[in-house]
């Protein structure tokens, strides 16, 4: 028995427990009571009952919760759910912290709210001779929708990126011709905008296309089989920057798709390229066997500079994505 199942069984001791001293108490009550005027035995009972229907009902939901969102007891992952037809949905928000000074006013919307859908919709070939599942991201936000086709598959050693096109992706400003944000030696227009390019990975030179834009090699998105300590390279240094996947942890998450005990895997930058791994990026993804389920990202110090590079005001950012309904075969 692993850890997961090991805390699952207690939990449903404790209620099980919990259960079993009300009934006792219930039937000692009764019992009990005989010696008690009217309204005393009556009032026994009557909260003896009040607790035994607050239990049953307690019991009730975790059962039905149990049943739609599972959390799962496997103990190896090495086998992401790419079937034709799953699909999954999520809430997202961006927000500005730690604003310094923290008097200053922002001139911009310090919080982003979007919402976003990702489906399995086709096996595909790529260069005629490359397997791939095609995946659908449609992001809608207050500024308009997004689409874009990813295609991945799973290898023996793990899951690989191949490739993508229809990105919204916008690459960052090249000067400093008006006021904008200051991150990593990048300028860009809005703080999505930077989340996007450190997600996506994709150097400054890049713009949007309707073409398919592929890795050759793939990036090794996820390592199979995954375990705490395993590490990974997903982009080297110079394409566009180095990044690899470490699995820290293994940890319980209870997001509105339901609770799942996920491998906790972060994601290590070295945009400076100097070696050492960037203390001022923060980003966290929690995978189960039915997905990813959700992800953080912390971003430290960005400025935001005038249209001569003085600099107004640093704050952090804070990105958090979570599943929000799924449907995996």
């Amino acid at each position: 028995m692993d850890w997961e199942e090991y805390a699952y069984n207690r939990l449903e001791f404790n209620i099980c427990l919990r259960f079993q001293v009300f009934v006792l108490l219930y039937i000692w009550v009764s019992i009990g009571a005989y010696g008690l005027t009217d309204v005393k035995r009556d009032f026994m009972r009557s909260f003896c009952k009040n607790c035994l229907l607050f239990l049953m009902i307690l019991i009730l939901s975790f059962v039905l919760s149990c049943n739609k969102n599972p959390v799962g007891t496997t103990t190896e992952f090495n086998w992401y759910p790419l079937a034709v037809g799953n699909s999954w949905e999520y809430s997202r928000f961006i927000a500005s912290i730690n604003i310094q000074p923290d008097t200053t006013y922002v001139p911009f919307s310090d919080t982003f709210f979007s919402t976003g859908q990702v489906q399995v919709t086709k096996k595909d070939t790529l260069l005629d001779s490359i397997p791939v599942f095609e995946l659908l991201e449609n992001l809608k936000d207050t500024l308009g929708s997004y689409s874009s086709l990813n295609y991945f598959n799973n290898l023996e050693d793990g899951l690989y990126y191949y490739g993508f096109n229809g990105t919204s992706y916008l690459p960052p400003l090249q000067s400093t011709t008006q006021q904008s944000l200051h991150f990593k030696g990048k300028y860009f227009r809005n703080i999505r905008e930077i989340i996007d390019w450190l997600e996506k990975a994709i150097p400054l030179s890049f713009s949007s296309s309707d073409f398919l834009d592929y890795y050759l090699p793939p990036r090794k998105r996820i390592q199979y089989p995954l375990k705490i300590g395993s590490q990974w390279t997903y982009t080297q240094t110079g394409d566009p920057w180095r990044i690899d996947g470490k699995v820290v942890n293994r940890e319980f998450v209870t997001i509105p798709a339901g609770m799942f005990y996920c491998y906790k895997i972060q994601w290590l930058y070295d945009l400076n390229e100097d070696g050492r791994w960037d203390s001022d990026i923060e980003f966290f993804q929690y995978v189960h066997s039915i997905g990813v389920v959700k992800w953080s990202i912390l971003l430290k110090n960005i400025q935001y500079t005038d249209e001569f590079g003085n600099v107004i005001y640093t704050f952090d950012v804070i990105e958090e994505t979570q599943l929000t309904d799924f449907s995996v075969q």
